[in-house]
């Protein structure tokens, strides 16, 4: 690396590097240098630890300049070293997306059935008072290889397969929940807002939905 480059802890086991080397042929090299220190043994009280690492990688020039498109492709490109084994590198290409797009469209359901969705609870501050004077329930997807993945990405998919009704469901439910836990903590009541689709919203059943 060199002064100008950028190196980041992105979060769990994942690093980001910004760097300003364009050279395909010297960022081959680049990142097999990183995959063959990482891939060197960690010695901690006489016991050898190894470790792997897989590296996707984006362009600017090539794709886009915006840094979360950027992030999002380097992310394509490192499913796809993923899946091609252990201590892997891959530059993203434009059918990467179709691909990751198709391959989310997959792990939705199975994220639905392992549970993978959390809600968070965004508050709403009165600035005169400082106090909390509601809330919003904000659906999140923490992917086991993606990370945190947007909900403006995966809720059109949800969308597409049928799948919103049930993270309908799960957000209803486990915003009713806390609710009910929040009272029998002695907890005052707040409003709690809660995003829903428009396909919901057509369900003629969607009040047979709450929990009783």
């Amino acid at each position: 690396m060199t002064e100008e480059d950028f190196l980041a802890h992105w979060g769990g086991d994942e690093f980001i590097i910004i760097s300003s080397q364009s050279d395909v042929n010297r960022l081959d090299q680049f990142c097999q240098n990183i995959l063959n220190i990482i891939q060197e043994n960690v010695v901690i009280n006489e016991y050898q630890i190894g470790v792997t690492a897989s590296i996707g990688v984006s362009f600017s020039a090539a794709e886009s300049t915006d840094l979360e498109s950027l992030i999002n492709n380097s992310y394509r490109a490192l499913r796809k070293a993923k899946t091609n084994g252990k201590q892997n590198y891959e530059f993203y290409k434009k059918d990467m997306a179709t691909e990751s797009h198709n391959h989310l469209k997959a792990d939705l359901k199975e994220a639905i059935e392992k549970k993978q969705f959390s809600v968070y609870y965004q508050p709403v501050i009165n600035p005169q008072t400082g106090k909390i004077i509601s809330l919003e329930a904000l659906l999140r997807w923490q992917h086991p290889e993606l990370g945190m993945i947007k909900p403006a990405t995966f809720i059109p998919l949800a969308e597409q397969t049928g799948l919103i009704f049930s993270l309908g469901e799960f957000v209803l439910h486990t915003v009713c929940l806390q609710h009910h836990d929040w009272q029998k903590m002695g907890i005052p009541t707040i409003p709690v807002s809660i995003n829903f689709s428009s396909q919901q919203l057509k369900q003629v059943n969607l009040r047979d939905k709450l929990p009783h």
